[in-house]
């Protein structure tokens, strides 16, 4: 294999007025070429505050050929772009057109306002990134339980006490616990501590999934097992989900939107394998960021994802004009 890659650099939106300017997030995306010529494309996006590498350790160790966790899903994710792009096909051709989550990143008193335009689209779920204004959070998910009949994702990425969760769903109202799909990441992950938080309300893991071994054989304290296919390995998470009578839900890496594609192409792919195990996926991360030239050609409908023109994930002429730089390998 040939590896080549290119740098870029994507800018958060500012979520609140007062933030201070975000920093970008700097990824590489991947061209691999294979020795019977296919060729095949995927996204490097580390997130080194979650436990990631930094992205110069991973392409340092590409180039003394040790592949780490990321850069072995890349070359899986480019696997399956190369063979597409072999059969002249898009991989996004006959496959089920899934309604991913909203993604709520900013809170306040009006932003339940949103909501309607949100279900006059067609989205029947919103995940909210939670755990920075926790009091308009909760006046949030209650009133909007009145309000709307959308299932509702809460995303704490871990910045939780165990009091200042109970605390949390203590103020919530029944009729949101009811539309509550599941907590995510509360707190750190601890076996007996989720395991008495499932009592209270649904848990789903994510970041702190990778604490839990792929040969583990205790099943883990938590009802969804949430994958980034770009950081996880899906066939192994898969065996574990069945083993164990977990649900899935695929969501995106909120990286580069050549690798989200990519993310929602498997969600869609193990929708038709494994329908009652899969729950509709949380890949419209698109928004997160200011746009580049390939936002230009996404194709999304309300909740749906659909094919960009072209073989394999899409992309063609775009993917074409970037400079890519030879990883030499040792």
């Amino acid at each position: 294999m040939k590896f080549y890659y290119t740098l870029y650099d994507l800018l958060p939106k500012r979520i609140r007025p007062k933030d201070p300017d975000p920093k970008p997030h700097r990824g590489a995306l991947l061209k691999i070429e294979w020795s019977d010529d296919k060729i095949g494309y995927a996204d490097l996006h580390p997130w080194p505050e979650y436990g990631d590498l930094e992205l110069e350790e991973h392409l340092a160790q590409l180039r003394s050929m040790r592949l780490t966790p990321l850069v072995e899903q890349a070359i899986w994710l480019a696997s399956l772009d190369a063979k597409a792009r072999q059969e002249k096909r898009n991989i996004y051709e006959n496959q089920p057109l899934l309604k991913n989550n909203a993604l709520l990143m900013k809170i306040n008193p009006h932003t339940v306002e949103l909501f309607d335009p949100l279900v006059k689209a067609g989205f029947s779920r919103v995940k909210i990134k939670a755990g920075m204004e926790m009091d308009e959070e909760v006046e949030l998910i209650n009133r909007a339980s009145l309000t709307h009949d959308m299932k509702i994702r809460i995303d704490f990425n871990s910045r939780l006490t165990w009091s200042a969760f109970e605390k949390y769903v203590g103020r919530l109202s029944q009729n949101a616990k009811r539309q509550i799909e599941y907590i995510e990441d509360p707190f750190p992950y601890d076996a007996a501590m989720w395991k008495e938080a499932r009592q209270i309300i649904p848990l789903a893991i994510d970041w702190e999934l990778k604490k839990i071994p792929l040969n583990q054989q205790q099943p883990v304290e938590a009802d969804v097992l949430v994958v980034k296919p770009t950081h996880e390995d899906v066939n192994g998470r898969i065996e574990q989900c069945l083993n164990w009578n977990k649900k899935m839900t695929i969501t995106s890496h909120m990286g580069h939107p050549l690798g989200v594609l990519q993310c929602a192409y498997v969600a869609q792919d193990l929708s038709k394998r494994y329908p009652n195990m899969m729950n509709d996926p949380g890949c419209l991360t698109f928004d997160v960021y200011e746009p580049n030239e390939f936002n230009s050609l996404l194709n999304i409908q309300g909740p749906f994802i659909k094919k960009v023109g072209g073989w394999g994930i899409g992309f063609d002429f775009v993917l074409k004009s970037q400079k890519w730089n030879l990883l030499k390998t040792q």
